[in-house]
């Protein structure tokens, strides 16, 4: 595959918006989404809260996925606190110990209604 070329740039899309911090009660995220623990992506915890009408996806402990619609209740964190491997794919992070990977969804509510 190229990249970009003399005087080009290659572009690519990420939904990625940043690690945010957690609270130990009142979680940034309202609704669990139900995969299996032992097999998380990004894509996947993405796919699944886009197909149930949320605006963002978060993972955190390397296997849990939420869906909401609004998160930074807490504050950003530093991008290398959201270290712990995905359990679907250890080369990806998905948050870590009370930080959430955030994900916009790209979910197109105008769409739906």
């Amino acid at each position: 595959m190229r990249c970009g070329a003399q005087g080009k740039n290659s572009v690519y899309r990420t939904n990625f918006l940043g690690c945010y911090i957690e609270d130990t009660y009142v979680k940034t995220f309202d609704h669990f989404a139900h995969l299996p623990s032992y097999d998380v992506t990004p894509t996947d915890c993405i796919t699944k809260c886009r197909k149930d009408g949320f605006l963002l996806a978060g993972i955190r402990n390397g296997q849990d996925c939420y869906c909401g619609n609004e998160f930074n209740r807490y504050g950003e964190a530093p991008v290398d606190e959201c270290n712990l491997p995905c359990s679907g794919n250890p080369q990806v992070t998905c948050g870590g110990i009370l930080r959430n990977s955030v994900y916009n969804t790209q979910f197109d509510s105008k769409r739906y209604k």
